[in-house]
């Protein structure tokens, strides 16, 4: 992986807390919302991106209650 490569799955699997769970959230938002600016997702597409990352936040801070 080059310096100029993001890489999802490496930046999530550093984060485990609560607060993680939000910054994962932002960082899947801003990857959606990138990709409807250069024209990759329509409007609808992007739509379903942020319910699912939203999904995915609301799935990890109900595991964190949980496990607490």
């Amino acid at each position: 992986m080059n310096s100029g490569t993001f890489s999802i799955t490496a930046a999530c699997g550093r984060w485990n807390s609560k607060a993680d769970t939000d910054a994962q959230a932002a960082v899947l938002a801003e990857l959606a919302i990138s990709t409807h600016r250069r024209s990759d997702v329509d409007a609808d597409q992007l739509d379903n991106m942020l319910k699912f990352t939203e999904a995915a936040r609301l799935w990890a801070l109900m595991e964190h209650a949980e496990a607490a």
